[in-house]
């Protein structure tokens, strides 16, 4: 949400550390339907959810830089205390436990952050 406002107001955007650091980036609508399943199975198991897929912050960038038509400048930033290079989700626990897979690709779903921005 930082980027997009950032972007769309033309100010650049401050990529801390490297900007090699990846998330696993889940569309809330994909989240939403996790929760629902979860709700009518998995009887109390800690279940993590996402898309098994790794998102540097740099490529985050570039892409929602891309949906916006912008350049979008970039100034680097310190890295932070205590900020994990990656945060890996597998979601193999939710598929086999509540059926559940993620529907959203990352493309629609930054699509989806840019409008609603």
């Amino acid at each position: 949400a930082t980027f997009v406002s950032r972007l769309v107001e033309g100010k650049p955007c401050v990529l801390h550390g490297t900007g090699g650091q990846t998330r696993d980036l889940l569309h809330v609508d994909d989240a939403v339907d996790a929760l629902d399943k979860a709700g009518h199975a998995g009887a109390g198991l800690q279940i993590a959810i996402g898309t098994g897929r790794q998102t540097s912050i740099q490529a985050l960038h570039r892409a929602l830089a891309a949906i916006l038509g912008v350049e979008g400048e970039v100034v680097p930033g310190a890295e932070r205390d205590g900020e994990p290079g990656a945060v890996p989700v597998d979601p193999a626990r939710a598929r086999m436990y509540l059926g559940w897979e993620p529907f959203t690709d990352l493309a629609e779903g930054l699509t989806d952050t840019v409008a609603s921005a």
